[in-house]
């Protein structure tokens, strides 16, 4: 059995998403960052405390988780593209020498053991 995994597509795909994850990463940051700086210029206690509560219990576990699962996809994507292509490389060796083997019997079962030279019994004078 063949999984005929294109491993250079694979490999674009998962580098497209890593960059997808860290550009997402600086906009977490930089919301977190922006989120602190408005609740500070809010000067308005109540604001100011919902925002940062805003931002402690809901955003920043939010964003850790999305960022933490794609991290988990991405990895286990990577690690089942690496168990096929090796697993096909594997069977795919084996069934060459299989071949070899099955080849090589062949050959040695034949009468005169495989050889090409001519039995002496058959040989022609010149």
């Amino acid at each position: 059995m063949s999984y005929d995994v294109a491993t250079g597509e694979v490999v674009a795909v998962l580098n497209s998403v890593n960059d997808e994850m860290q550009a997402y990463e600086a906009l977490f940051t930089s919301l977190g960052e922006n989120l602190s700086a408005l609740a500070t210029a809010c000067m308005a206690e109540p604001v100011s405390a919902e925002l940062e509560s805003l931002s402690t219990e809901v955003v920043q576990p939010a964003l850790q988780n999305v960022a933490g699962r794609s991290g988990a996809a991405v990895s286990a994507v990577n690690e089942v593209v690496t168990i096929l292509t090796t697993a096909d490389v594997d069977m795919t060796t084996a069934a060459n020498q299989a071949l070899v083997r099955a080849e090589q019997t062949k050959v040695d079962d034949l009468p005169d053991g495989g050889g090409s030279a001519a039995p002496a019994s058959r040989t022609i004078p010149h």
